[in-house]
């Protein structure tokens, strides 16, 4: 009898695991060129443009037809869409839970595309699919039925929060009248997921804005009264809100919004408190993490990290931040992502061994530079932040002078050589007398690129003698006076 008790006991037990892991599949025929790639990105988490534990299926086709498995799946993941020729296609940040099966078909045409009409373009269907299409229409709405928020219109949070306010009704109602669609399929958890992504979406929206209008104060000197004016009106329409919203919150999904939203209200709040917005120590942001729940901290804190080395952010000493991070995260994926930051950026580590194509065609390495201090810059043509950096940079350099110690070195990503060229010729994002080099036509897929996790640009390193990296997050260009700070970090490195 206990035999055929032990045997049932562990049938029930294989047949849980085996249901608890569920295949998902991702097809449909959407708008392509002739050898067009469908790029399908998978991830369980993504902090801005660098996902974690993701994988990316690329298919070639012609008729813009793909199929993606993911097999063995146990917890939700997000997925983005994206082709070569369209880039992403509404299609981002996708919920996908275990055992869903999508149907993803272009609901319009081209023309009509390129024309914005009034309908969604694409069809969303199959297994659990309701969800995918309630986002796709609802960022629809959010680009084509809702007032634009210009950050600069604003000289106050009260005018700003009409419009956003105006914004978010549009939406709500929206959503509401898809959930309350006879027969439609989505269960509570995500029901609950994209109300609180909605509001999200408000508070986030605020708190740009706060932060463009703070600068602007700060800048002018305001008077002191309107100062706190904006703090007060900060405090009802953002922070108290924001407390109220995540109290309930149990983070089944920790969706990629809500930690950019996180990641913002963390930077902005540590600048007012440090009374600037200049370059501050990166573990001065720290404090700012207890705020948020213990189930998503760690979440938080390791995109925090993510944005402030990869994102251009204007902070100095990054690796004291990740000595105090490492202790408190605990998660396997994020202590990964920390150690392999510390890895890649740590100060003194070697840099990628890199070989690059000049203006001549002949090839330059990195090598061939370690007696030197170099500032490698990032850039593709079209890139509008690029041509300040060019701008910037060059006024660096002509304020070093001949210093024969320190070379600038120009990385451009885009595909197309000759474009390249002319950019060079017409000196807009770099400058003839810089070293300039190209990604010999892999852009954005070269190994340099994916090694630094380039994806924000333009992006600035410092590399010292021997080819060791001295810094990531050197001065930026968006205060005359960072010219002055740059080329003391340079000196400071070359003496």
């Amino acid at each position: 009898m206990k035999k055929i008790f032990y045997f049932i006991l562990f049938v029930i037990i294989i047949n849980n695991k085996l249901s608890a892991q569920k295949n998902t599949i991702i097809q449909g025929k959407i708008w392509a060129a002739p050898n067009d790639t469908i790029n399908v990105f998978i991830y369980p988490m993504v902090f801005g443009h660098e996902s974690l534990g993701g994988t990316v299926q690329r298919i070639t086709t012609s008729d813009g037809s793909f199929q993606v498995k993911v097999p063995n799946q146990t917890n939700p993941f997000y997925c983005t869409i994206t082709t070569k020729r369209l880039g992403n296609l509404l299609l981002s940040d996708l919920l996908i839970e275990p055992g869903d099966s999508l149907i993803i078909e272009s609901n319009v045409s081209m023309q009509e595309l390129a024309l914005k009409k009034s309908a969604p373009p694409i069809k969303i269907s199959g297994r659990n699919a309701d969800k995918n299409q309630a986002q796709h229409f609802l960022r629809f709405i959010d680009r084509y039925g809702t007032t634009p928020i210009i950050l600069n219109r604003y000289y106050n949070l009260k005018d700003a929060y009409s419009d956003i306010e105006g914004n978010y009704i549009i939406k709500k109602r929206y959503l509401d009248s898809l959930l309350n669609l006879p027969n439609i399929s989505i269960n509570p958890a995500v029901r609950e997921e994209l109300k609180f992504n909605l509001d999200l979406q408000k508070v986030g929206s605020l708190i740009s804005v706060f932060r463009s209008i703070s600068e602007k104060m700060i800048s002018k000197k305001d008077s002191l009264m309107a100062y706190n004016q904006l703090k007060e009106d900060y405090q009802l329409f953002v922070k108290l809100p924001m407390q109220t919203m995540i109290v309930d919150q149990r983070f089944k999904f920790i969706s990629p919004l809500f930690l950019e939203v996180a990641i913002i209200k963390t930077i902005v709040e540590t600048k007012i408190k440090k009374g600037t917005f200049d370059r501050i120590p990166a573990v001065a942001f720290l404090p700012q993490l207890e705020q948020w729940p213990a189930a998503c901290r760690q979440e938080v804190a390791t995109y925090l990290a993510t944005e402030l080395i990869l994102g251009g952010s204007n902070v100095s000493d990054l690796p004291e931040m990740f000595t105090a991070l490492t202790p408190w995260i605990k998660k396997p994926l994020l202590k990964a992502a920390i150690e392999q930051y510390q890895k890649t950026y740590a100060v003194g580590v070697s840099v990628f061994p890199f070989e690059l194509i000049g203006v001549d065609g002949k090839k330059q390495s990195i090598a061939a530079f370690k007696e030197k201090t170099v500032v490698l810059d990032f850039w593709f043509t079209g890139c509008r932040p690029c041509m300040g950096m060019s701008k910037f940079l060059k006024k660096v350099k002509d304020k070093i002078g001949n210093n024969n110690n320190i070379v600038f070195m120009s990385i451009c990503v885009d595909e197309d050589r000759d474009r390249w060229l002319k950019s060079v010729e017409e000196e807009e994002y770099t400058h003839k007398d810089f070293v300039n080099l190209y990604t010999n036509g892999e852009g954005r897929e070269h190994p340099l690129i994916k090694h630094y996790n380039v994806s924000s640009y333009p992006r600035v390193m410092i590399i010292g003698k021997n080819n060791v990296l001295l810094e990531t997050n050197p001065p930026r260009s968006d205060s005359p006076t960072n010219v002055d700070d740059f080329i003391a970090a340079l000196l400071k490195f070359t003496n």
